[in-house]
């Protein structure tokens, strides 16, 4: 292996690692917005926030609108979008990030004798 690819190596991973990064501090600040609450439901005293998209009546008009699909698909688009709002996800990135742009950058160069050892083990 010679330098420039070390070098190449070391400067992906250095990009990796600035991005990834800044995406994982990026979601962490993010991930403390609410949702839009509709009203609060009071359950044995206690009142509990609801969101507009856990009522009936919004469920109702979705189907009406456009079936069970379409009530199937908004769920999972509310699923995918909370998890850019999560900061177990931030921590998820950071790790991958971490895994990924420090392996690249701190690899070390193969040995000479490296790949003829291996031709004659495998």
């Amino acid at each position: 292996m010679n330098a420039d690819s070390l070098r190449g190596r070391r400067l992906w991973g250095m990009c990796i690692l600035i991005a990834g990064l800044g995406l994982s501090a990026w979601i962490w600040q993010r991930a403390g917005a609410q949702a839009q609450l509709s009203g609060y439901v009071v359950i044995d005293g206690v009142a509990y926030p609801q969101r507009l998209e856990d009522t009936k009546a919004y469920n109702r008009r979705m189907e009406a609108f456009g079936g069970k699909g379409l009530v199937l698909a908004e769920k999972l688009e509310a699923w995918f979008s909370g998890l850019g709002r999560s900061r177990g996800f931030a921590g998820g990135v950071a790790l991958v990030t971490l895994g990924l742009g420090g392996g690249l950058f701190l690899a070390r160069p193969a040995r000479a004798g490296d790949d003829e050892a291996d031709k004659r083990a495998g």
